[in-house]
């Protein structure tokens, strides 16, 4: 597979290609520049993508034909492990890709051709049945390569042809022209009638001095042609934003506005909308008794989200991916996918009187508003309440209790509308929305140390959380909490848990966890001063401890980019029940930290024969600056230092 250049976008869709395009490169030329790819001279490459020729000949009705012809020389190992496998995806609902040509050239000059048709599998994508889709139509292309080594030159050319468009009428491409490893050439060239024009089209994030533009007409027909030379490679950094996301880019598009696209969307699932007598019985049923917005929206999203199986086996027939079932089908199976049980959502909420409809979202990237494109992967429900605010729910996931789950933050969406929309950014939750609070209580007979903790998941974790602890059997909830206490004390051991609310899948209580557990070892030493560490339960436990995990560069290039905001509180009561006041030496000062998204406090004091310990933390921004990176690594540095210190008593 092109692992390093996703060029496809959802919307790139075919028929047949014009005579008079060149498609294919120019082998002879294309050799002699492989010789200054070398790991010489590219010492951070593992492979090099020496010359690559894009051909898209789209036609009135949105439909196209792509071809795609490149050399790529592998340097090392790791560059021949990432071509031993060649992929392409496609749906059998709107086209077709396949492999033309895989051929290998050695150090020698000799070439080798791979026989295709003895390497290559066309199968059901495995990905949609992961999701508990059966979707024959999602088609994976594989082809092996056998016997690529270091320094073998990789030819590849395939074509992605299709009958249908995505949006009736409409083309578009996102072609990433930076990627992970070097680029000597790049040529990407789109033709189309003169009466469909391309309407929007930018070069985002540019390399300058690498690329030149050109607009040409001939015939009726209008040839945009861009074209790279000796672009520098991107070098990856953990937790950065997408490849695709800060890489220079070319995206061209025939819709006008974000506007026609929320029109068509609409146009699209609004015949789908019809309700029966069983669907106003229920919604009546849920919404007796409830006054205002938000309870009705409530009641009907629970209702849905919880009683609607998310499940697929059969096909649209229109826009298959983008269209929902009727409502009325939906409703009668209790089964569906991402958009079906949308639908009945907002079905159900128009029903009682709530401005309610499907929306658009990208879950895994925000879209770059300038050039509007269907670059969407999901499909929710929206709601505009008498204010004008929007409220977004995601009725995908059966267990959650948040109208939307805290990992969709800050993704580009759009509501479908018969007056259209734009395009928007779901809202960043606040960190205190997303808290893991933990209460421990530390109880000293003389012997051994027991201990309580009570924990309360808010958000992002009630959601994570909440999930494991439905799918897993009591062994497995028993290991994990034994694993998590072990995390405090190799000499700890858990006697007792309770999880709450019983019904994880249908309560709309937040989840709350209770354990009991001792600990033998918490002062070490038996001299005349000891050393004491408190058990900090909300270190070991909560989504805001994993978070940090691509944190681990001393300076970055690019941002820092998290999943979604996330904080900790915990209060630890330590209490001697022995007749003696402790004696303490030395407890730790108070430490606080506010800076650019990022809040830190602890603080300890004693009285008596009680130790209070508090302390919290939070992560408030999803994306923080290099200059920002590096202050937050000076104050974890300060942090893990601070957490290093003991409090010394006396014996």
């Amino acid at each position: 597979m092109k692992k390093f250049l996703i060029l496809v976008c959802v919307m790139i869709t075919c028929i047949g290609l014009s005579a008079a395009v060149n498609t294919d490169l120019d082998e002879a030329v294309v050799l002699k520049q492989a010789e200054k790819a070398t790991l010489e001279n590219y010492p951070d490459a593992h492979f090099v993508l020496l010359d690559d020729l894009i051909v898209a000949e789209y036609q009135e009705d949105g439909t196209a034909k792509t071809t795609d012809d490149y050399y790529v020389k592998m340097l090392d190992q790791d560059g021949v492990q990432s071509y031993n496998n060649l992929q392409l995806w496609y749906s059998t609902n709107y086209g077709k890709a396949e492999f033309l040509t895989i051929e290998i050239v050695d150090e020698n000059g000799d070439k080798r051709k791979v026989d295709i048709s003895k390497n290559f599998s066309d199968q059901v994508a495995p990905d949609s049945a992961a999701m508990n889709i059966y979707d024959e139509s999602s088609r994976l292309v594989t082809v092996q390569v056998p016997g690529l080594k270091t320094g073998d030159i990789l030819h590849i050319k395939s074509c992605d042809s299709s009958f249908k468009a995505r949006m009736e009428n409409q083309f578009s491409s996102f072609q990433s022209i930076q990627s992970t490893c070097p680029v000597l050439h790049y040529s990407i060239v789109i033709r189309g009638p003169e009466s469909k024009p391309l309407k929007s089209m930018r070069v985002l994030d540019p390399v300058e001095g690498t690329y030149s533009l050109e607009k040409t007409s001939d015939n009726g027909i209008i040839t945009y042609r861009f074209d790279a030379k000796d672009v520098p490679q991107i070098i990856p950094e953990p937790s950065m934003p997408p490849v695709s996301k800060v890489a220079m880019r070319w995206i061209v598009s025939t819709v006008g506005s974000w506007e026609e696209i929320s029109r068509w969307y609409y146009d699209l699932t609004e015949p789908k909308m019809a309700v029966d007598d069983a669907i106003r019985d229920m919604t009546k049923k849920l919404t007796d008794g409830k006054t205002g917005e938000m309870e009705k929206i409530k009641a009907i999203f629970e209702y849905v989200s919880r009683s609607v199986r998310y499940m697929g086996v059969t096909n649209e027939t229109n826009r298959p991916g983008y269209e929902p079932h009727d409502v009325t089908y939906t409703f009668s199976t209790m089964t569906g996918v991402c958009r079906d049980k949308a639908a009945l959502i907002v079905a159900m909420l128009r029903e009682s009187g709530i401005n309610a409809n499907m929306v658009l979202i990208n879950v895994s990237r925000k879209l770059d508003p300038e050039v509007p494109i269907i670059y969407f992967n999901h499909a929710i429900a929206g709601v505009i309440l008498e204010d004008g605010t929007h409220v977004l729910m995601d009725p995908t996931d059966e267990t959650t209790k948040d109208l939307l789950p805290a990992y969709q933050m800050d993704k580009s969406y759009i509501m479908a509308s018969g007056r259209g929309d734009t395009l928007k950014t779901t809202p960043v939750i606040p960190a205190s929305r997303n808290l893991l609070r933990a209460d421990t209580d530390v109880t000293y007979d003389g012997e051994k140390y027991d201990c309580v903790s009570t924990l309360r998941f808010l958000g992002i974790n009630d959601n994570a959380y909440r999930g494991f602890f439905l799918r897993a059997n009591e062994k497995v909830r028993k290991d994990f909490l034994n694993h998590v206490v072990k995390n405090l004390s190799q000499s700890a051991r858990v006697t007792d848990y309770t999880i709450y609310p019983e019904d994880l899948l249908h309560s709309k209580e937040p989840l709350s966890l209770k354990i009991s557990y001792v600990i033998t070892d918490m002062v070490i030493g038996d001299g005349a001063y000891r050393m004491m560490r408190l058990p900090r339960m909300a270190s070991t436990v909560g989504m805001f401890n994993f978070i940090l995990g691509g944190a681990t560069l001393s300076e970055r290039k690019y941002p820092l980019n998290l999943d979604f905001t996330s904080g900790v509180e915990e209060k630890i009561t330590w209490k001697s029940e022995c007749a003696e006041k402790i004696n303490i030496e030395f407890i730790p000062e108070s430490l606080a930290i506010e800076d650019a998204g990022f809040e830190f406090h602890s603080e300890q004091r004693a009285a008596g024969n009680e130790i209070i310990y508090e302390w919290g933390a939070a992560l408030n921004k999803l994306e923080y600056s290099p200059d920002e990176y590096v202050r937050l690594k000076e104050h974890l540095g300060e942090i893990e230092d601070y957490t290093k210190k003991y409090i010394i008593i006396r014996k």
